[in-house]
């Protein structure tokens, strides 16, 4: 999943509406582990990260013949709000600040939006060479239902054993960043000059791959 894109939320569809235990196949984001990969493919576990999509692990998860991977992702430039807003915050209370210090952030940040919009880039590249099953976080907040029926599906799991109402409860103690779970919030929070310092790293392609708006 990006980063700030309902990881939580989402990763819990299939961990705890099936009742998975986590199996990890990679060194949280950076490596995958060729050994872990090939113990996680016999399936049975499973695992949430905002897993790198470096030539190397497209690579190891191509080896590892894992029959399908979810990647979800987000409008960056929403991701990238919620970021701002979370990066120096204290963990469990929702930071708020001045015009100032937004923009301060904003430029301080941006490496991290970049980063992001390279994230995606990637890993819409690894689809040529992996089976990858896409989901966006606007997908997830216009009709959470059908979303969890698509990626239940598309999973391939015996639904007489997906409990729903566990795969959508929410836990205090891991839920705390949610913030306010927005689409659009970034048309009003950036100024023209930012959003278009955004779009600029935003590829035309990956807008009109994910539907997002372009401003």
């Amino acid at each position: 999943t990006l980063t700030k894109s309902g990881s939580v939320s989402v990763g819990a569809i299939l961990a705890s509406g099936f009742g998975l235990p986590t199996v990890t196949y990679s060194a949280i984001t950076e490596a995958v582990i060729p050994s872990w990969s090939q113990d996680f493919a016999i399936g049975g576990g499973c695992y949430v990260t905002h897993l790198r999509p470096t030539p190397g692990n497209i690579a190891e998860l191509r080896q590892a013949a894992l029959p399908r991977l979810f990647v979800h992702v987000r409008d960056p430039r929403q991701a990238f709000l919620s970021w701002l807003h979370y990066a120096e915050a204290t963990p469990g209370i929702r930071d708020e600040f001045g015009a100032g210090q937004f923009a301060e952030r904003f430029e301080k940040q941006m490496d991290y939006y970049v980063d992001s919009v390279d994230w995606i880039k990637g890993w819409a590249s690894a689809a040529t060479d992996l089976n990858i099953q896409f989901s966006t976080f606007e997908e997830f907040v216009a009709d959470q239902d059908g979303f969890i029926d698509r990626m239940v599906k598309a999973y391939g799991g015996d639904v007489a054993y997906f409990n729903r109402a566990a795969a959508t409860t929410r836990n205090a103690g891991v839920d705390y960043h949610i913030r306010l779970g927005k689409t659009d919030e970034w048309l009003q929070a950036f100024s023209p000059e930012q959003i278009d310092q955004l779009n600029a790293v935003l590829s035309p392609e990956l807008i009109e791959r994910f539907g997002w708006p372009l401003n």
